[in-house]
């Protein structure tokens, strides 16, 4: 059974590395360099619900150690 996920924004981070790898020169961009870039996308893939269950379950762990 194939994964559902799709991933809208693939031609565009697909762009940008391509950009990257242009402007530094392929035997000088490393992935540090792309990780900051393709993070942009990443938030931006998950939902609001996601993140808001993650912060209200981060707080109430902090709230437990306390």
């Amino acid at each position: 059974m194939p994964y559902p996920y799709t991933d809208s924004l693939l031609p565009e981070k697909a762009e940008l590395i391509e950009d990257k790898i242009a402007e530094k020169g392929v035997n000088k961009v490393s992935v540090e360099d792309l990780i900051p870039e393709l993070t942009k996308f990443g938030r931006k893939e998950v939902p609001d619900h996601v993140k808001n269950e993650l912060l209200i379950g981060i707080k109430q762990v902090l709230a437990d150690q306390k």
